[in-house]
């Protein structure tokens, strides 16, 4: 007998499965979607007061003056006031220098101010600087906000000279005396040396640097 029957059978079954193949396929849908960001702004820092020791520094090498950044207002530090006060803030005294209470005789201390995201972290890092007539090692602190709407709540975080710390920008819930949303102070004063004899009656100057980085 011939198998013939079996010969008839296969082609539909293979026909039937290329079929449902095809059917399967044309079911099928594929569709594109987005993925999407925004990079967040940019921090800014400006000056808000400049860091001068004044017409007070002795000439002779070797000198040492410091300037008193311990103590800033903290009202003024987390306000927008453009001028920082407090304690004894910009008083100068040591070897290399007259005695000054602050801002008698051209002294201050710096006041810096940061700009970026609301309420997130940052690290902020304030470095010496030196060259062949002097050097100078910065002191003071960062104010680090807690968020809150009290008035004077928040730390000014003592910052140690070239080493980074982490701070906290004002949010928007922040207002007044607790800070301006977006924005933190930076108080610096610090410590010169004389590298050398200088010549009197001559302006001195050097950049030093603030790193704030998210």
């Amino acid at each position: 007998m011939k198998k013939i029957a079996f010969k008839s059978l296969t082609k539909p079954l293979f026909l039937s499965a290329v079929i449902l193949a095809s059917m399967n396929s044309a079911n099928a849908q594929i569709e594109p979607f987005a993925v999407s960001f925004n990079t967040i702004a940019d921090i800014s820092i400006v000056q808000d007061q400049p860091l001068s020791f004044g017409p007070n520094i002795f000439i002779t090498n070797g000198g040492v003056c410091t300037l008193n950044a311990a103590t800033p207002l903290a009202a003024t530090m987390q306000s927008d006031e453009s001028t920082l006060t407090g304690a004894n803030y910009g008083d100068i005294a040591g070897s290399g220098c007259v005695t000054t209470l602050a801002g008698v005789n051209g002294n201050q201390g710096g006041y810096y101010r940061v700009t970026g995201v609301s309420g997130i972290s940052v690290k902020v890092t304030v470095n010496p600087a030196s060259n062949a007539d002097f050097a100078f090692v910065p002191a003071g602190c960062v104010i680090d906000h807690d968020g809150t709407a009290a008035a004077n709540s928040d730390n000014c975080l003592p910052f140690a000279s070239g080493t980074q710390l982490t701070s906290t920008l004002a949010n928007a819930t922040e207002g007044g005396g607790s800070g301006v949303d977006q924005q933190l102070m930076i108080a610096v004063g610090g410590t010169i040396t004389i590298n050398q004899a200088l010549t009197s009656g001559t302006p001195y100057t050097q950049d030093f640097t603030i790193e704030v980085t998210y």
